[in-house]
């Protein structure tokens, strides 16, 4: 099951919380810490990948080198100082086979080589500067391989690029493979107004622990990625701050932490019709302020940790028709987010652990847990089936069901103590279809007659249901 890194503040009124739930359909009283944290340590390279452009004083004590494709020209950089200039037509479209060509016949011409028909070796950094155009597509450009040193890379800053086609990958000239993350590996930037898109291309072998080099990075920046592979990166793919991104029918798979990864105040993303496994951690996480964005129809499985989550304050997002199954630990987790949807999707557990999120319509087959309710949260339509337990309610849930179907060996609907839960016009089908602190707090519909040491529903902070006996029928 998933684990928070900070525990949940209990409500100093638990009645409040029940009456404002039930009559707002949703409530956010609540706050919840964000997942697990994963044991890094996080580096940073300096100067970064981007100050080439923005303060090559930086690099006085440097002898890092760089080709700078600008609208009208390369720049050939040692250090701080261009060792050559080449007029180079980098507004319209220029290919990568023609930066190389264009080193070709100078002193700098082993900088970017190539090195077999459509394969070319990077010894140094490429960055784009603002106003560039780079094409790098097939036929050719069929392999891009960027030498294992911790200071070559491609970035870029107000550029476009597209890669179609193609496959980017670290080299290690020496085994003739790709390297292993010994902490540094090359990493591709696209930041600061770029937009970047990938498309029916594969980003293998990048990145490290290293801020904003992770693997594949889209830094307020647009684009996305189409029909494309991400595999054994350190993050498969990473937003920060990024607008409008786009992925689509990509595979994520075997990435030293997760899959794809949202981060840090990327807006309206669309994530769909994708492949997210065997990463190992989580496959598709959005975190921190990653909002108002759509997870569709993907599929996230046989992850080290959980297959969908979304934490952080990652509000108003949907998740839809995904389907997470085989997960070293739950399907889809909402965590210190609000107002997101989960909505038709087939998964192996559910957690939700968001205040104010709704499930709806959601498919949990499988499961020890189908669904589980950590905060105030509502389910509608929701369907468990070959469940131990289907609905369980923790300590801190507060949980709002309605049309519901489940089918669960031990216990259809579970309040755990301080738990609180609604259940109408449900089916339940179990030899303990509610099952609270004590055996048998299960009162008729209508109007219940509750015990005389309780104060009386939706006061009590006891499990509360209203049950029609004898069938297994909620209402």
């Amino acid at each position: 099951m998933v684990r928070s890194r900070s525990r949940l503040r209990r409500p100093a009124i638990l009645a409040l919380a029940v009456i404002l739930l039930l009559a707002a359909g949703t409530a956010g009283l609540v706050r919840v810490g964000p997942a697990a944290a994963v044991p890094r340590k996080i580096t940073r390279l300096e100067p970064d990948a981007l100050d080439i452009l923005r303060s090559p004083k930086k690099f006085l004590r440097s002898t890092r080198r760089h080709v700078i494709v600008r609208p009208d020209r390369l720049d050939l950089m040692r250090g701080p100082a261009v060792v050559a200039s080449l007029p180079f037509p980098g507004r319209r479209g220029a290919s990568l086979a023609e930066v190389a060509g264009a080193l070709a016949g100078t002193a700098q011409a082993g900088w970017i080589s190539e090195t077999a028909p459509g394969t070319f070796l990077l010894r140094v950094s490429l960055v784009q500067a603002p106003g560039s155009v780079l094409e790098v597509a097939a036929p050719a450009v069929r392999q891009v391989r960027l030498l294992d040193d911790p200071e070559v890379y491609i970035s870029a800053m107000g550029a476009t690029a597209r890669y179609t086609g193609v496959t980017v990958t670290s080299w290690d000239p020496g085994s003739g493979r790709p390297a292993r993350n010994g902490g540094g590996r090359p990493f591709v930037e696209y930041a600061d107004g770029s937009d970047l898109w990938v498309v029916r291309s594969t980003f293998a072998y990048l990145g490290s622990d290293r801020s904003s080099a992770y693997g594949v990075n889209w830094r307020r920046s647009t684009g996305g990625a189409t029909d494309s592979v991400f595999h054994h990166n350190f993050f498969g793919a990473y937003t920060y701050q990024a607008h409008g991104l786009v992925f689509r029918g990509n595979v994520f798979r075997d990435n030293d932490v997760y899959g794809l990864d949202p981060h840090t105040a990327s807006t309206r993303l669309v994530v769909e019709h994708n492949q997210a496994f065997r990463n190992k951690v989580h496959g598709i996480v959005f975190s921190e302020d990653v909002t108002d964005g759509v997870v569709r129809a993907n599929r996230a499985y046989a992850n080290g940790d959980n297959g969908i989550v979304i934490d952080e304050r990652s509000d108003r997002n949907t998740v839809s028709g995904n389907l997470a199954e085989g997960n070293g630990g739950d399907g889809i987790v909402l965590l210190g987010s609000s107002g997101n949807l989960v909505r038709g999707s087939l998964e192996k557990g559910i957690v939700l652990e968001a205040p104010g999120a709704t499930s709806r319509d959601d498919r949990v087959t499988g499961s020890p847990i189908g669904v589980e309710v950590r905060a105030p949260a509502r389910l509608r339509g929701t369907t468990v089936a070959e469940a131990d337990r289907g609905i369980v309610v923790t300590d801190r849930g507060i949980a709002a069901v309605d049309d519901a179907t489940v089918r669960a060996a031990a216990a259809g609907v579970e309040a755990r103590p301080g738990g609180l839960v609604r259940v109408r016009t449900s089916s339940i089908e179990s030899p303990a279809p509610c099952r609270g602190r004590r055996p048998g707090r299960c009162w008729p519909t209508g109007s219940p007659s509750l015990p005389a040491r309780s104060p009386g529903w939706p006061l009590s902070v006891s499990p509360t249901w209203w049950w029609r006996s004898p069938s297994s029928s909620c209402t």
